[in-house]
């Protein structure tokens, strides 16, 4: 799934960085917000941090991009629940949202696709450490 994923993924900022709308931006700036405030309260939800990747498909504005997302999220967080009790690797997460979203917000699409790539290999990067603590 995951190697799908940074198959997919890089595609779709780069689209969505041409696509996006203002209530795009709007709906990942909402989610970095909540993620880092549930982040600060120490209550972390994977689910809510892979719903920013949803919002990428969505600003690309083709239902079958959101729907894929949706499904292949609903799988990938099997995988990553045990990382929402690791607050380093949570802020990771947000971090590389960040820049996603200035990556959209100023058109930067070759910048958004090659960050894309890089939190993929840190995303299987996690998952290694996963199965090597038996996880």
């Amino acid at each position: 799934i995951i190697d799908f994923r940074q198959t997919l993924e890089p595609v779709l900022i780069k689209k969505a960085v041409v696509l996006r709308t203002r209530a795009d931006l709007a709906a990942m700036k909402a989610n970095i917000k909540a993620c880092e405030e549930d982040l600060a309260q120490g209550n972390t939800s994977v689910s809510r941090h892979i719903r920013f990747h949803i919002l990428i498909a969505k600003a690309c504005h083709n239902q079958l991009f959101t729907a894929v997302m949706e499904a292949v999220s609903e799988i990938f967080e099997d995988i990553a629940k045990t990382w929402q009790n690791d607050r380093e690797k949570m802020q990771q997460d947000i971090d590389f949202n960040h820049k996603f979203y200035r990556c959209l917000l100023n058109r930067q699409g070759d910048e958004a696709e090659k960050l894309m790539k890089e939190h993929f290999e840190l995303t299987k990067a996690f998952r290694r450490e996963d199965l090597e603590n038996g996880s």
